[in-house]
């Protein structure tokens, strides 16, 4: 699994504080999450969909982790029909409250995370991990990441 985060945050890459703040599709304000790829492309992709200032991306690293919780896989169909969800209701791109009840469902099971569908690309996968729950992830690596020219340019983005 990989993780993007801003350089100058990387030390505080897995503490969830920063979703915490600023929530995303899976955590309300004030609960820890950290967002997972299971690619670079991925993390670059979520990037570029969302990213305020695309003049940022170029400090971004890419940090290759290893997740060995129990986490529910929100792609199997039994598992949507436990959490009373449909695919499509957790990756559609303007409505985070589904998604939201789930990972408040999540912690409150004390569940780590979860396996969840990438909203940016079809049988690409995310994970979310709760640190409140879970804490105790493995890093195998660091590298800079490197997007492509042409993906810049659709951001208006430039290389310094």
């Amino acid at each position: 699994l990989w993780r993007s985060v801003a350089r100058s945050h990387a030390d505080d890459a897995f503490t969830g504080e920063g979703a915490a703040r600023f929530p995303g599709r899976y955590n309300g304000t004030g609960t820890r999450a950290v967002y997972l790829g299971d690619c670079p492309g991925g993390c670059g992709l979520e990037l570029l969909a969302s990213y305020a200032a695309p003049e940022a991306l170029m400090t971004h690293l890419l940090i290759e982790v290893e997740v060995a919780a129990a986490l529910v896989d929100l792609r199997i169909p039994r598992n949507l029909q436990r959490y009373g969800v449909t695919a499509a209701d957790l990756i559609r791109p303007d409505d985070y409250e589904v998604p939201r009840r789930v990972g408040t469902r999540l912690c409150r099971e004390r569940r780590p995370g979860a396996i969840v569908p990438a909203a940016t690309v079809a049988r690409a996968f995310n994970v979310v991990v709760y640190p409140d729950v879970w804490d105790r992830f493995v890093v195998r690596g660091r590298v800079p990441l490197a997007l492509d020219e042409r993906l810049l340019g659709l951001v208006g983005a430039e290389r310094a």
